[in-house]
């Protein structure tokens, strides 16, 4: 647990640790599959993003294909999955640093149930790929650069392995469907990710 010198050294306020991890404790559970892309080639269990400067095409009746307007972000593109995993993210990385704070139980409990939520269970889970990622409608399904998508999760792996987010076998399935994730996006393609 870190000491108050230690925070002291880092300028960390706990205060401000406690506060949000408090707060993350009343984050409801969230997954992709609370937010249907209409224009995904993949089911409600895959990632899905628009590319960032791709708008609607103004000479066509059905906007087919996007058109690159570079520099300009277009409002309407699908954001849902990326502000969701954002947002899990976040909240489990409050939820770690409270339980390193304080040992508190239920913020290593809120985490490992955000994380079997977003990456476990069945009916709610991500798939470990990225094949519609940065898609543009009209001209791709999906692309490489969609992995920047996941810059966010960064702090997840540490978060399992700190133990803020579950123990034992829950623990290294979710490292394993994380791993196996990271492998495919870089090959961009399908993964078995069945973990207990």
């Amino acid at each position: 647990m870190p000491t108050t010198e230690m925070l002291s050294v880092w300028r960390i306020d706990p205060l401000e640790i406690i506060v949000k991890a408090n707060r993350s404790l009343n984050a409801p559970l969230m997954s992709i599959t609370d937010h249907p892309a209409k224009r995904s080639a993949g089911g409600k269990h895959d990632y899905y993003s628009n590319g960032d400067y791709w708008w609607p095409n103004p000479d066509t009746p059905d906007d087919l294909p996007f058109v690159r307007r570079d520099g300009e972000s277009y409002p309407g593109a699908f954001s849902a999955h990326r502000k969701a995993l954002r947002s899990m993210r976040s909240h489990v990385a409050n939820l770690t640093a409270g339980y390193a704070l304080t040992g508190q139980r239920t913020y290593a409990e809120k985490a490992a149930a955000l994380l079997r939520t977003f990456f476990l269970d069945e009916s709610t889970r991500m798939n470990p790929h990225l094949l519609y990622a940065q898609a543009i409608p009209g001209v791709c399904m999906g692309r490489g650069i969609g992995i920047i998508d996941t810059l966010h999760l960064i702090d997840v792996p540490a978060s399992v392995r700190f133990g803020g987010a579950g123990h034992g076998q829950q623990s290294r399935g979710m490292l394993a469907c994380l791993g196996c994730c990271v492998r495919v996006v870089y090959r961009q393609r399908r993964c078995a990710c069945d973990v207990p």
